[in-house]
């Protein structure tokens, strides 16, 4: 051993030290720690080894971990005879192993990564940061920030000022069995986290299925708003056509007093059911009376529009019995759609009168020409003025007769058309109708 590694100052331990780790619980027993007297070169008893009380206070103290301890023992070396940043590559080591990898530190895995070897360093010596553990080249580890050149150790551990204790090594035993023990219940306890930690991830796969869930509930309920939303729009649009449409329907034929009775009782019925039976279908009395005044409207004109085809077709049955009534309304009203219509129908109930009229005053007279008697009367009217209502007196009582005749005679006649052969505007022996004789066919 050089000289220089052998130069060591008197330890300068003082009480305030003293009474700094006692208030630290780095002396829990009076043997723990042992001063060293004026000697400056340290020579601990047996089972006691040098540390300083820098050491202490920072954390390096006893009892030192079981892994620290073997290797102190297989490299033959001291702890203070480590670099900082050695100590710091077995710090991290023991917390891979424990903390991450979940296992005791492995020593072959600590030699396929590290190795040791002498501090080359002129201000280290052999005794204080002589040694340096350093990463093996063809290993992949850790890419740690280490100081590229640190302070081997403060200057108050220099060789010159250094101020090595004896410290008791043997006498921490009891607290490494409270550590073992402290060790299996943080294995423990790190087993029940992870336990608590895969039962937490199950959970949050639970949360995160009942999360999307709900959103797709959410998002279902969404939907099933704006189509409510829109189905409601399209009701109170056909609410509101139906409104018009009623006033549309509204005239002179509706009695206002008789159809507001009729629309306030049927809607409360229907309120009353709907009430009764849990259902919404009318929402609200409004829109019920809206509903059943369109209903009853389009009742009143269903029922007029039937009023008036059983009229129409009792007029036109009655004046041409023998035509073909026609089928729908709107063509049923075509036969009357105007004053020329119309009169052409009474001129055709007069001609066939009129005809009927001269066939009996043939029969009674054969050699009379009737072509002559319109002429002639016309010739006889304009000499003289003629009194019509003398001649109507005596005429409307055979004018009668003829018409009970007339009824009283075959309907063949009628069938065959016979009334209208010798009109003007017959152009074949087909079975002919009233439209025949109006140009309608």
């Amino acid at each position: 051993m050089a000289a220089e590694d052998l130069d060591w100052e008197r330890s300068k331990i003082s009480n305030q030290d003293l009474n700094l780790m006692k208030k630290l619980g780095l002396m829990k027993k009076d043997d723990a720690i042992r001063f060293p007297s004026e000697e400056s070169y340290p020579n601990p008893p047996m089972e006691y080894r040098v540390s300083f009380v820098d050491h202490l206070i920072r954390g390096l103290s006893a009892p030192i971990h079981d892994f620290l301890r073997g290797l102190l023992f297989v490299y033959g070396i001291q702890l203070h005879q480590l670099t900082p940043n050695s100590i710091l590559h077995i710090s991290i080591f023991i917390t891979l192993c424990e903390c991450f990898l979940g296992v005791p530190p492995n020593w072959a895995l600590w030699k396929r990564i590290f190795l040791l070897r002498r501090n080359a360093s002129r201000n280290a010596t052999y005794n204080i940061g002589g040694v340096v553990i350093c990463v093996r080249t063809d290993v992949e580890y850790f890419d740690v920030k280490f100081p590229d050149s640190p302070e081997v150790f403060p200057s108050s551990l220099s060789k010159k000022s250094s101020v090595p204790v004896n410290f008791d090594d043997s006498s921490s035993m009891d607290l490494i069995e409270e550590l073992k023990e402290l060790r299996v219940q943080l294995q423990s306890v790190k087993k029940q986290s992870l336990i608590l930690m895969e039962q937490s991830r199950e959970s949050s796969e639970k949360e995160k299925i009942a999360l999307q869930r709900a959103q797709d509930a959410i998002s279902e309920r969404d939907t099933a708003v704006a189509e409510a939303d829109a189905a409601a729009s399209r009701e109170n649009s056909m609410l509101q056509l139906l409104t018009d449409a009623s006033l549309d329907m509204a005239g002179a034929f509706l009695d206002p007093i008789t159809e507001d009775e009729r629309v306030e009782a049927r809607s409360n019925v229907l309120l009353r059911l709907a009430h009764e039976h849990g259902s919404t279908f009318w929402g609200t009395p409004e829109r019920t009376r809206q509903i059943v005044r369109f209903q009853d409207r389009a009742l009143q004109v269903r029922e007029y529009l039937d009023f008036c085809t059983r009229t129409l077709s009792l007029v036109y049955g009655t004046m041409f019995p023998r035509n073909k009534m026609p089928e729908t309304l709107p063509a049923l009203m075509d036969k009357f759609r105007d004053a020329p219509r119309i009169h052409g129908f009474v001129r055709a109930q007069l001609a066939a009168g009129a005809r009927f009229a001269m066939i009996m005053i043939k029969i009674c007279y054969p050699k009379l020409d009737v072509g002559q008697v319109v002429p002639k009367c016309l010739e006889k009217m304009s000499k003289r003025k003629r009194n019509f209502g003398k001649y109507d007196d005596i005429v409307t009582p055979v004018a009668e007769d003829m018409m009970d005749e007339l009824l009283r005679m075959d309907s063949e006649f009628f069938v065959k058309g016979s009334y209208a052969e010798h009109s003007t505007r017959a152009v074949n022996n087909e079975h002919l109708t009233i439209d025949n004789i109006l140009g309608n066919s």
